[in-house]
């Protein structure tokens, strides 16, 4: 799918990733190794609500007024 996107899109592609373990891989570091002229990839700290205002909803929604 990122391939797809930089054909389509015809220019470099930057993404910015939390520590999913699938980010992590070997398969996905070669993959962004060898696709380096166009691709970078920024990732987050394991935990940064500041940058990832995900985290938040997900402490609200797992925290004890959720059950």
């Amino acid at each position: 799918m990122i391939t797809r996107a930089h054909i389509q899109l015809g220019g470099p592609i930057v993404l910015v990733w939390d520590n999913l373990r699938a980010h992590l891989m070997p398969q996905m570091r070669a993959f962004i190794e060898a696709n380096a002229d166009w691709l970078t990839v920024f990732q987050l700290p394991s935990y940064a609500p500041d940058l990832n205002p995900q985290e938040g909803i997900w402490a609200w929604s797992s925290g004890p007024s959720a059950t």
